[in-house]
């Protein structure tokens, strides 16, 4: 005897007040959306936007356009936007997206919780090394001393920090993709390229203590690539330290060349010796004082750090004979200008090891062992 197979009861059909509810509670909102989008005034969150930089940041800056963005949350799209400061810096972005806080936009008042940048582009010029003091009458031409080169002038890093500091920033967070830095040498045509990527992160806590955390950051010249992390603590104050931790990919010594020649000397007399190498890793973990830029001296002599370093096919040259070193690996640590460090490898078949300190800037005071 064989069971009959019940037979199944279809669902009951959804009624037509509940689809209809469903297709209008979307197209409410929709419209809810556009009715508040449309209370928004453009052109003067546009007016609003250029003032409040302008004002408060004494930089002048111009925008082709501004419109709604979807792309990073609801939001405003800048296009074209090209800032300039006093001392003639530009900057340029192609699109610039802003992540505003809504409660208050509604109300007219503009507060910018983050901002992504595509394809910004600044051009910074590095000046001249300023000479030493012109010598008074009866002292000798070689007492004089020694000059003295500035990265970027005290009185405007010290004018930044306290704008920031006297500036409420509600930004949250700053997204940075497809950059570049263009660094110019004043008085030469030296110039220098970096693309850099990466996410800031605005860190405020009790005491009115600002610090920015620098994510996923990226940055390359040429064929060479840095990636890592970092971050600018107490940015507002005269405490501000500046700290990363960057490793980079492979790369030749012909690939240096370019950072070498921007630099002149003292870096191009420093490895003068090295004729070729191969670098398989070299990883790079310091800090230093964020007055520290003001001067390369200063900076050399302030910052310290842990490096490590793998490479291979290593070519030295001292009078005028070739020295080669099949491997090497190692790490050291840097203060004051001082590399103390401590390598081992291989050079022609045998291993080697090298243990002592080496001036970073000036080769006389090398102690290795």
């Amino acid at each position: 005897m064989t069971s009959t197979p019940a037979k199944k009861i279809p669902a009951p059909a959804p009624s037509k007040s509940a689809l209809k509810r469903w297709v209008w509670v979307p197209l409410a909102l929709i419209l809810a959306l556009g009715l508040a989008l449309a209370q928004i005034d453009l052109n003067a969150i546009k007016e609003q936007l250029v003032q409040r930089v302008s004002s408060e940041m004494g930089l002048q800056i111009e925008m082709d356009s501004i419109g709604f963005s979807f792309s990073h949350g609801l939001g405003f799209k800048c296009e074209k936007v090209e800032v300039r400061s006093p001392d003639g810096n530009r900057f340029s972005v192609d699109r610039l997206h802003l992540l505003a806080e809504w409660g208050p936009l509604l109300q007219g008042e503009l507060k910018i919780k983050s901002i992504a940048l595509e394809h910004p582009e600044a051009t910074l010029t590095l000046p001249e090394p300023s000479a030493g003091p012109a010598p008074v009458s009866g002292e000798k031409q070689e007492e004089k001393l020694p000059a003295q080169t500035e990265l970027i002038d005290p009185a405007a890093l010290k004018s930044a920090t306290g704008q920031l500091k006297k500036t409420q920033l509600s930004i949250e967070e700053l997204i940075i993709s497809g950059g570049k830095i263009t660094l110019i040498r004043a008085g030469s045509q030296k110039q220098i390229p970096f693309d850099i990527e990466g996410t800031f992160v605005l860190n405020r806590s009790a005491g009115n203590r600002q610090d920015i955390l620098a994510k996923a950051l990226k940055m390359q010249t040429g064929s060479i690539i840095f990636a890592g992390d970092g971050s600018v603590a107490n940015i507002t104050t005269e405490r501000a330290a500046v700290s990363f931790n960057l490793t980079s990919n492979n790369f030749s010594w012909a690939e240096v060349q370019p950072a070498l020649a921007f630099l002149g000397d003292p870096a191009s007399q420093t490895f003068a010796p090295i004729e070729s190498v191969d670098v398989n890793q070299l990883s790079i973990k310091a800090g230093f004082p964020l007055t520290a830029l003001s001067q390369i001296e200063t900076l050399q002599e302030k910052m310290t750090g842990q490096v490590e370093l793998k490479t291979s096919n290593t070519v030295l040259k001292f009078a005028d004979k070739n020295y080669n070193i099949e491997s090497m690996q190692g790490e050291g640590t840097w203060e004051k200008g001082f590399l103390m460090h401590k390598f081992s490898g291989t050079a022609l078949g045998s291993d080697f090891s090298l243990n002592g300190t080496v001036p970073l800037f000036n080769r006389d005071k090398d102690t290795t062992s």
